[in-house]
């Protein structure tokens, strides 16, 4: 019996030892900064989506999986507009555009994207930008938890931000957050 108990807790501190190593992974001891500056232009192609924002992951990799397959693009930099502020609309009815964003070679493809999904370009535009390590699906989490806060307590003055965007870099393996 006391085998049992052993091996029972060395397997849950094992576990715990994982676990605390891939939140370590994603960035859970990183601090970010958050900065005024312009960003933008961006060229996206996107679906409009409502509903609640922690189902977007799933939404995005069906995106970059059509992408790749019915239109031959492999895409790096995924991005999402969240238009809405979840500490103020119900889960069901937030508004977000998912997709990516259309680079390189890619925009002679825009005609053919627009079979599928919604062309837009943002602006360049003076907006509060953050970034943060993307390593692992928790890198997400963790910077939503820090980046938030810091956007709802950074002294802006008289500009006025009205939706974020979130870039998730592969090449960069960065997530770069922006309040515009």
């Amino acid at each position: 019996m006391k085998k049992v108990i052993v091996v029972v807790i060395l397997c849950l501190a094992l576990l715990a030892l994982a676990g605390f190593g891939l939140l370590v992974q994603a960035g859970l001891f990183y601090k970010p900064v958050v900065k005024e500056a312009q960003s933008g232009p961006y060229t996206i192609a996107y679906i409009e989506n409502t509903g609640d924002y922690a189902q977007v992951g799933k939404i995005q990799m069906q995106i970059i999986n059509t992408v790749k397959n019915e239109f031959g693009i492999k895409t790096f930099r995924g991005v999402g507009v969240y238009l809405d502020n979840p500490a103020k609309v119900e889960k069901t009815k937030l508004r977000s555009e998912l997709g990516f964003i259309v680079e390189g070679e890619n925009l002679k493809k825009i005609k053919q994207l627009k079979a599928k999904f919604k062309i837009k370009t943002i602006n360049k535009k003076k907006s509060l930008i953050s970034e943060y390590p993307f390593n692992n699906p928790l890198s997400i989490i963790l910077g939503i938890t820090k980046i938030y806060p810091m956007f709802n307590s950074y002294p802006v003055g008289k500009a006025k931000y009205t939706y974020s965007m979130e870039i998730y870099d592969m090449s960069e393996k960065k997530i770069i957050y922006i309040m515009r």
